[in-house]
Formats: C-alpha cells, sequence, structure tokens
C-alpha cells in the first residue's frame, strides 16, 4: 500500500532466498507447531536472487501463514 501511494520505495539488493526463508520459518514455527504441522525445506542449493528483500519476506511469510491457517491439523 505504501508503495502505491508512494510512501515508500522498492530497494532491491542482492539476498540469500535461502537465510530469507530461515528468518521466516523461525518466525511461523511456533504458530506451525500449534497445529502440529511441520514445515521442511528442500533446497538443492542456495540461490541469490536481486529484489526488494522485505516484499519478497512479506510474499513468503503470507504464503506459509494461509498455508497454515487453511490446511488440517497434523
Amino acid at each position: 500500500i505504501k508503495i502505491n501511494q508512494d510512501k515508500a520505495e522498492i530497494k532491491n539488493t542482492l539476498f540469500s532466498l535461502n537465510d530469507e526463508l530461515e528468518i521466516v520459518l523461525s518466525e511461523i514455527t511456533y504458530k506451525a507447531s500449534q497445529r502440529n504441522i511441520k514445515i521442511q525445506v528442500t533446497s538443492e542449493g542456495s540461490y541469490q536472487i536481486f529484489a526488494d528483500r522485505l516484499i519478497v519476506l512479506a510474499v513468503i511469510r503470507n504464503l506459509l501463514d494461509n498455508a497454515i491457517k487453511f490446511s488440517y491439523d497434523n
């Protein structure tokens, strides 16, 4: 919303997607554990991406949050 209202700008940087996934997982693990849901990341390598780090984190966080919310327990 802030970007659409010109109150924030996109700041693209090069960062490790794997490292950012670990940050999001550490934030969302408790919520998943309350529903006995396990999240497992399987990757064949480390990925460097050039994007706005905060937007990527928000997208991943929202995807995982919705996956937990709409999944059955266990």
